[in-house]
C-alpha cells in the first residue's frame, strides 16, 4: 500500500498485477474500504492492472481540507498521480455511483463501466428509504456499521445478532470481518455482510419494527 498526495486528500492505494496491463479501478461502497475487494483482489489482478483506493474519509484515507469536495473529482486527481489516462472502473453500492458520475464527466477515461447495486443521484427515494439510510449512516459515522445495517434490514436481524452475541461472530457466516474504527475515521464494513444479514426472516419480528419506526 502507498499513500498518494492528492488536492484536499491523502490518499491510501493498492495496486497489483502486470504494470502493462488494462488498469482496472475498484470503488468501495459507503461503511467498507478498499478490503471490501479482498476475495476477488487475487484474479482480477492476474491479467489486469488492478487499483483500489480508500475514497476520501474512508479507511486510511484522510481529508487534509474541509471544502466541498467530489469523489468523481478525486478519481481522476488519483488516475493523474499514477499516470493513468483512462482505466475499465468498478465500483459497488455508493461506489457505483461514484463510476457513474465519473463516467458521465469524464467519459473519454473510461474504457469499461461495471455498476453493482450503484447510488443513482437525483432518484427520488420513499421517505422510510430516507429514514432507515439516515440511520445507517449516523451508525457509520459513530463506527458502528454492523448496527447500522441490522438496523435497516430490521427487527429480525437485531435479534438474531443479539442471539449470536457480537457483531463479528455473526458476519463470519459469511467469512467476513467487521474493523475497528481506524484512528476515529469511518469503520471498515464489508459489503458482503449485507448478505448474512437479509438472509434472517422473522415476517412478525420485521411487522413489529415496521410498526414502531
Amino acid at each position: 500500500m502507498v499513500w498518494l498526495q492528492l488536492d484536499g486528500m491523502r490518499a491510501a492505494v493498492d495496486e497489483s498485477g502486470p504494470a502493462d496491463g488494462p488498469a482496472l479501478v475498484l470503488l468501495h461502497g459507503q461503511g467498507g474500504d478498499l478490503h471490501s475487494w479482498d476475495e476477488l483482489w487475487t484474479k482480477l489482478s492476474s491479467k489486469h492492472h488492478v487499483v483500489r483506493y480508500d475514497l476520501r474519509g474512508y479507511g486510511n484515507s484522510t481529508a487534509v481540507s474541509g471544502g466541498v469536495f467530489s469523489h468523481a473529482d478525486d478519481l481522476a486527481l488519483l488516475l493523474d498521480a499514477m499516470s493513468l489516462e483512462a482505466c475499465e472502473l468498478a465500483g459497488v453500492s455508493m461506489g457505483g455511483g461514484i463510476a457513474l458520475n465519473f463516467a458521465l464527466n469524464y467519459p473519454e477515461r473510461v474504457r469499461r463501466l461495471v455498476l453493482i447495486s450503484p447510488q443513482i443521484l437525483g432518484w427520488d427515494w420513499s421517505e422510510g428509504w430516507r429514514t432507515d439510510w439516515a440511520r445507517l449512516t449516523d451508525a457509520v459515522r459513530a463506527g458502528e456499521p454492523c448496527r447500522g445495517q441490522a438496523a435497516v434490514v430490521g427487527a429480525s436481524a437485531v435479534r438474531q445478532h443479539a442471539r449470536v452475541g457480537r457483531c463479528r461472530e455473526f458476519a463470519s457466516r459469511d467469512r467476513q470481518v467487521c474493523r475497528a474504527p481506524v484512528g476515529g475515521r469511518s469503520a471498515s464494513a464489508r459489503d458482503a455482510r449485507h448478505r448474512a444479514l437479509a438472509r434472517t426472516e422473522d415476517p412478525d419480528a420485521v411487522a413489529e419494527w415496521k410498526a414502531g419506526r
